[in-house]
């Protein structure tokens, strides 16, 4: 076979796995989310167990616990020495709800719109999210928002702080800042920070809950509303929107850039994090897919 042809053929072959790994990208998180639903991964990121001890702990079948391991095995969420399984490091904390890094709440939250990106492509031709998904939200379903993005904004908040240069004495306002998890960081990198959470009431009140004992608690403020109807306060020195405005149209974005213009002290800066699309397509993978998410929800 000439060179040409060879390598013909080994580019088809990449594209025929690359298609096959698309296509079986949903067995990865079916599994993740069985294991975590069954209490697997939770019960063997704080202990080693045995199969024994998990079926009747969790009350589970020998067939059905052994072959989840073994696949949990493959993809190295799982261990296993002399018997006894257990979840490793890095990913133990992930299933702890001990833990700082507990992801459970966020993976209760993927795996709610399993069902609505089933519905792709009916969303792709009406333009229009797929129905039922603008309704009122039940509060375990608000609850559960609350706690993913708390997860998430544990990990960026460090991150999102470096990048923004405070010099430590401002009046921030964390506009649309769910949960507190950088109001949390922040005061507590910055003594002489306030930063004023803005958030629906049933969000500030989780925060409010959270914060309550902290010891940095002073520099913190509340004000439960909402951004498009309702006052956002004014004299800041910072306004951050992170993560908020992909959920928004153009009129509602103007609507809220133009609030906190008039929010903002003279010389305030407003800081806008989100996930944009870049035309030298780095980052475009990620910002695409979620793309479609919002076009699925909003």
């Amino acid at each position: 076979m000439s060179n040409s042809k060879s390598d013909e053929k080994e580019i088809r072959d990449r594209a025929f796995e690359k298609i096959q790994t698309l296509l079986r990208g949903h067995r990865y998180s079916s599994l993740m989310f069985a294991a975590f639903d069954l209490g697997i991964l939770p019960a063997l990121s704080r202990q080693e167990m045995t199969p024994e001890a998990l079926c009747k702990t969790l009350s589970l079948s020998r067939r059905g616990l052994l072959q989840i391991l073994t696949a949990l095995k493959a993809v190295e969420l799982v261990a296993e020495e002399k018997g006894f399984f257990f979840v490793p490091d890095p990913y133990a904390s992930c299933f702890n709800s001990d833990s700082e890094d507990y992801m459970g709440s966020l993976i209760r939250h993927e795996k709610h719109f399993t069902e609505r990106w089933s519905r792709l492509a009916e969303s792709v031709r009406s333009g229009k999210p797929v129905k039922n998904t603008k309704i009122k939200r039940h509060k375990t379903d608000s609850e559960r928002f609350i706690n993913a993005m708390a997860a998430t904004g544990q990990k960026s908040a460090g991150a999102v702080l470096q990048k923004i240069g405070l010099r430590g004495d401002e009046h921030l306002l964390d506009l649309g800042g769910g949960p507190g998890r950088y109001q949390k960081i922040f005061c507590e990198t910055y003594l002489q920070l306030k930063v004023t959470l803005f958030d629906l009431a049933e969000t500030i009140q989780a925060a409010q809950d959270t914060l309550k004992n902290h010891p940095r608690y002073s520099q913190m403020r509340f004000i439960p509303g909402d951004m498009l109807t309702d006052e956002i306060g004014s004299g800041y020195d910072v306004i951050l929107i992170s993560n908020v405005i992909h959920i928004y149209g153009p009129n509602e974005i103007d609507i809220i850039l133009k609030k906190c213009y008039e929010a903002l002290k003279p010389g305030g800066r407003l800081l806008v994090k989100d996930f944009f699309m870049r035309p030298d397509d780095k980052g475009l993978e990620f910002s695409a897919l979620f793309s479609l998410h919002m076009l699925l929800s909003t």
